[in-house]
């Protein structure tokens, strides 16, 4: 099929911080089929307007009343969120006049919480033309380990604490010797001990409490992974060589052409599907 003849689809990717969906985004928009087709929803915000932006671009500006106001004339059309300074409405309208259009791609980028909650909200969850990725640093069949039961799976959230940790650990220490990577890399193919094992020996000092808060955002990022239709497994981290390579290598490449098929409503993609309530008690 011809990217050009698909119809309009809109695509939610979230993930936890530093997964590699900055570096993955900027691929997408450098696609020369996709990346002038692009479009976004444009959030209402209550922040000031910053220098340089424009009112109804990079948001459209309200005072909170004028948010809170709008959203109760229509409660099921806007997805509000509260931050400590700040009040952000979603108009999930924005989606249906996207779709509605000729050969469009929505992408949103959106913290786990916003993205779980409007891609799961019922105006838009069951529509054809909608899609939303999650992307992980770990598949949960196989790397996290998990208990079966008569509701499904449910993670095992101490032993997910502890492999967070040393994920974050691994990309802090070999960010700061980046002539270590490929050597780290090719270990990994042999033995996961042994790759460990070098990072261990590059002596990288870690602010524990730094990664502990790190770990604890992680978490909760993580346990909004189940709202997501897909689930994608990326192993190369924000700052991964892989993402600089023309083509993209390694586990950044793979992702990149698992998100493409996504965005243009293909099917041939793999991807997992993590029950809503993985996160109960173990």
């Amino acid at each position: 099929m011809n990217i050009g003849e698909t119809r309009s689809t809109f695509t939610i990717i979230s993930g936890p911080k530093n997964v590699g969906i900055g570096p993955l985004y900027e691929a997408i928009a450098k696609h020369p089929d996709i990346g002038p087709r692009l479009r976004a929803m444009i959030p209402y915000s209550s922040r000031p307007i910053g220098p340089g932006e424009i009112n109804g671009r990079e948001a459209f500006f309200r005072t909170q009343e004028q948010i809170r106001r709008m959203a109760a004339k229509d409660p099921s059309r806007y997805e509000l969120f509260n931050t400590p300074h700040n009040l952000v409405a979603y108009d999930l309208q924005q989606i249906d006049i996207i779709l509605k259009m000729p050969c469009l791609i929505g992408l949103m980028v959106l913290p786990p919480e916003i993205g779980g909650r409007i891609a799961s909200n019922p105006r838009i969850k069951d529509h054809s033309g909608v899609r939303s990725v999650f992307i992980s640093p770990f598949s949960l069949f196989g790397h996290i380990p998990i208990k079966k039961h008569k509701g499904g799976y449910t993670v095992h959230q101490e032993a997910l604490r502890e492999m967070l940790a040393a994920w974050i650990k691994e990309r802090e220490a070999l960010l700061a010797h980046p002539d270590k990577i490929a050597a780290h890399e090719e270990l990994k193919k042999q033995s996961g001990h042994a790759a460990n094992m070098l990072v261990a020996m590059l002596n990288h000092h870690h602010d524990e409490d730094k990664v502990q808060r790190a770990v604890d955002r992680a978490m909760d990022d993580m346990s909004h992974a189940g709202k997501f239709k897909y689930v994608l497994k990326n192993t190369d981290w924000t700052g991964h060589p892989n993402w600089k390579r023309k083509p993209l290598l390694g586990s950044a490449g793979i992702t990149y052409s698992n998100v493409l098929e996504i965005l243009q409503g293909y099917s041939g993609f793999k991807a997992e599907h993590w029950p809503l309530n993985i996160f109960g008690e173990f």
